[in-house]
């Protein structure tokens, strides 16, 4: 029984020493080192205050996290004053209270940066990396690389503010499903394994090289107030990673980066909006650029309706499938709807509500329904050096009503169920052949005209 009592009595000793001597788990950080510029470390309480005093320091921590209830505070020169903290061991960073600056705050920790629900970080700019940054780069300013091996992810659950500037999250994967304020800069999130960061210019988040194996780089579940916002992940190669983006943006403008572009909300931007990437949807969305323009660099597929609202240009370069209807309308006469797309499906109607700009020679397809065209159509190319007349095939189950004046190479138009070709223009122009695969009905006076070409009709005219 003594021997048993010992035993107990030991144990509990040696509980408390450890009890005693370890560090409570993700509180405010620890084992900071200055490795460059000048600043002191301090704590009282539950918060820790690093003062300091030169435009950028470098500290590299033991461990960065801060504990729900703790609070980080970092007293800068300036706004434009920077700290890169880097964790030199194998833990994770877990943000579950408060880190505030008035400068900038860079954390780069290889293991993997959470911030949770109650996580809150009011700076001036944040950047959380798990990618690493060299010190040259960090204290040189400017365009900012970072690399590195690391399968880890930034995750974002909690209040993530730029007081001024900017907040990039960087990693092999990023996920937010919190909020993410740069109303006066950028928000990036970037997945990857090179990403570098410009400090200017319509596009600052490049992904230079990716890692892994596939699978979705970013996830964006999350609010993102910001003036602009980009998502960027690796693509165009065995390792591309997908972006998906399901939460709202309130932005100026928005650029999504990546092999595989999904979207389940509808999104509104007061400038441009530029998907590189193939788009997906699962449901009906609207894509609205207030006073900028649309731009779809890859191909486009949604299972049901798709809208898009440009004041400036839309522009299609890749194939379009829309399971039911495709509408898209210009909101200013400037605008026009470019399409330089090779082929546009869509199961119910077509609506195109401003000038349209044929650039390749597009097969156009409605497979259930309409296609309407609201504006003038041009598929004529002039330079300085030469002309390009480009062609274009439309195809309806139902009517194809051309409700403006059409310049193009070459027009076919098939009707594949009971509808027709319908004319509410003065005229079609043509340098080579037309040809009308259905009925053709002349709604008013209209002229067409095949310049060096014929006039085909298969199916009856009735003018």
């Amino acid at each position: 029984m003594k021997r048993s009592t010992d035993l107990c009595c030991r144990a509990l000793r040696v509980g408390l020493a450890l009890l005693l001597v370890a560090p409570a788990a993700w509180a405010n950080p620890s084992g900071g080192v200055v490795t460059s510029g000048s600043a002191t470390i301090g704590s009282s309480g539950s918060t820790l205050t690093v003062n300091q005093t030169t435009d950028r320091a470098i500290i590299n921590w033991n461990d960065f996290s801060i504990a729900s209830g703790e609070t980080t505070r970092f007293v800068q020169p300036s706004a434009t004053s920077a700290a890169l903290n880097r964790v030199t061991s194998a833990n994770p960073s877990s943000i579950l209270g408060t880190l505030s600056a008035n400068g900038q705050i860079y954390l780069i920790n290889p293991n993997g940066i959470t911030v949770g629900a109650g996580g809150v970080i009011n700076t001036q700019s944040f950047i959380a990396s798990t990618l690493g940054l060299t010190d040259s780069q960090f204290l040189a300013g400017g365009d900012m690389t970072f690399s590195g091996p690391s399968q880890a992810g930034v995750v974002n659950a909690g209040q993530i503010t730029a007081l001024g500037g900017d907040v990039l999250l960087v990693g092999r994967t990023v996920r937010n499903t919190g909020t993410l304020t740069s109303e006066s800069g950028t928000t990036g999130l970037a997945a990857g394994s090179q990403v570098l960061f410009a400090t200017g210019g319509n596009q600052r988040v490049f992904v230079q090289a990716g890692s892994g194996s596939g699978g979705t780089g970013v996830d964006q579940q999350g609010q993102i107030r910001a003036a602009s916002a980009e998502l960027a992940a690796a693509g165009g190669n065995v390792y591309a990673l997908a972006i998906n983006n399901d939460g709202p943006l309130t932005v100026d403008r928005v650029r999504m980066t990546g092999d595989r572009i999904a979207l389940v909300g509808d999104i509104s931007t007061n400038g441009e909006q530029v998907y590189t990437g193939a788009v997906t949807a699962q449901n009906s969305i609207a894509l609205t650029s207030n006073s900028g323009a649309l731009t779809f660099n890859g191909a486009v597929n949604t299972g049901f309706n798709l809208t898009t609202n440009s004041a400036q240009h839309t522009t299609f370069r890749g194939a379009v499938s829309v399971g039911s209807n495709l509408t898209s309308n210009i909101t200013s006469p400037a605008g026009s709807i470019d399409l330089w797309s090779p082929s546009i499906v869509s199961g119910g109607d077509q609506t195109y509500t401003g000038p349209i700009f044929v650039g390749q020679s597009p097969a156009i397809d409605s497979l259930f329904g309409n296609l309407t065209f609201n504006g003038k159509i041009n598929g004529i190319h002039s330079t300085p050096n030469q002309g390009f007349e480009a062609n274009m095939r439309t195809s309806s189950a139902w009517n194809t009503n051309f409700n403006g004046p059409v310049t193009m190479g070459t027009l076919t138009s098939n009707i594949t169920g009971p509808g027709a070709v319908n004319f509410y223009t003065d005229a079609v122009t043509t340098f080579y052949n037309q040809t009308y695969n259905g009925p053709v009905n002349a709604q008013v006076d209209t002229v067409l005209r095949a310049s060096d070409g014929n006039l085909i009709f298969n199916g009856p005219v009735n003018p």
